[in-house]
């Protein structure tokens, strides 16, 4: 899956309203949509963004554990157990990108499920 598909099914699975904008490769907001702390913001890309990762996480319930013995971010759905998406920090920049992306990987695994049992 490609980051496009990645974030397009991350936003929908935390209820934005966003589209892709090939200009800057990220979810631009549509407007109407505001920060939890009541700020408009144009733009979304928790693969890139430290803080739109944990509210993707905080929002969907996500357990996140950087695991130093293994050298890999694991992420898991909080009430389920058989859902885990993992990272290897060392295919990635630094162990905070392999985070993100497990959490955006998890984050669109959970909107791709909610495309296939409809809306929600």
């Amino acid at each position: 899956m490609g980051d496009r598909e990645l974030l397009e099914l991350a936003a929908k699975a935390a209820g934005l309203r966003a589209r892709w904008n090939r200009e800057v490769n990220c979810m631009r907001l549509l407007p109407g949509k505001k920060t939890p702390y009541g700020m408009t913001y144009s733009y979304w890309d928790p693969l890139a963004d430290d803080g739109a990762a944990l509210r993707l996480a905080v929002k969907l319930g996500l357990r996140v554990v950087c695991h130093p013995a293994l050298n890999q971010t694991i992420v898991r759905e909080y009430h389920a157990t058989e859902n885990e998406w993992t990272e290897n920090c060392e295919d990635h920049i630094d162990p905070d990108a392999a985070t993100r992306r497990a959490i955006t990987r998890a984050a669109a695994e959970i909107g791709k499920t909610q495309t296939k049992e409809g809306p929600t």
